[in-house]
């Protein structure tokens, strides 16, 4: 948790524009352009919420022996 934190917290960017980039600004929301962590983070949390709800294991897809069920 601490490392996700330490990846997002205190961001700052610059826009590029043809007149050259912007001053820094601090970001407050959103993720990193180009970062693979949030689909990762994504399946993570709605496959806990699938199992929390209680979706059977039997329901969805087989894809090389595991069920597929959160598509």
């Amino acid at each position: 948790m601490f490392l996700i934190k330490g990846l997002y917290t205190k961001q700052e960017a610059a826009v590029r524009t043809e007149y050259g980039d912007t001053e820094w600004f601090e970001l407050s929301k959103g993720v990193r352009q180009g970062c693979i962590l949030p689909p990762y983070l994504f399946n993570l949390y709605s496959e806990y919420i699938l199992r929390r709800v209680g979706f059977e294991d039997n329901i969805g897809i087989k894809v090389g022996g595991r069920t597929i069920n959160n598509l």
